[in-house]
C-alpha cells in the first residue's frame, strides 16, 4: 500500500538561524534504489515567521522539477548533498511568505519527503544518515 513517508530534523540552536543566514541544506544520503524514479521527492526548510506560531514548509529541492530550485541536478549517493538555498529564487509563492518575511523567519527544521510508491521491502526506501544546515 502506498503511504506518505517523510522525516523531519528539528534544530534547537541559539540563536536560531533565520532564512537569510541559511546558505544550504546538507543531506547525507547513503542509499537510493535505482529502480525508484524519485526516491526523495522533496526537501523543505521548515520556517516560522516572526510573531507566528505556524510552521511553513519552503521547498529547496523538488524531484519533479528535475532538482534543486537554484540548480537542477540529481542527488548523489552515497554522498553529502549540498542543496543551495538562494532566497531570491526559492519557491516561496505557495508558502504564503514574501521574500522579506522568509529572510526574517526562524528556521526550525528540515523535512525530507520520500516516495509514496509501494515498495517490495524497506531496503528499497532511501536511507538518509544526516540532515543539517550550512549557515552563511
Amino acid at each position: 500500500m502506498a503511504t506518505p513517508r517523510w522525516v523531519v530534523a528539528n534544530f534547537s540552536q541559539s540563536p536560531a538561524p533565520t532564512g537569510s543566514r541559511v546558505s544550504a541544506v546538507l543531506l547525507y544520503v547513503i542509499s537510493l534504489d535505482p529502480a525508484l524514479a524519485s526516491p526523495i521527492t522533496s526537501v523543505s526548510l521548515l520556517v516560522r515567521a516572526q510573531g507566528s506560531v505556524v510552521t511553513v514548509a519552503v521547498p529547496v529541492y523538488l524531484a519533479s522539477n528535475g532538482g534543486n530550485s537554484t540548480t537542477t541536478r540529481s542527488l548523489a549517493c552515497p554522498a553529502l548533498n549540498r542543496l543551495a538555498v538562494n532566497s531570491s529564487t526559492l519557491v516561496i509563492a505557495g508558502s504564503g511568505l514574501g521574500l522579506a518575511s522568509f529572510r526574517a523567519s526562524t528556521v526550525v527544521g528540515v523535512r525530507v519527503d520520500v516516495t509514496s510508491a509501494a515498495v517490495a521491502n524497506k531496503q528499497q526506501l532511501p536511507q538518509v544518515a544526516a540532515i543539517g544546515l550550512q549557515l552563511a
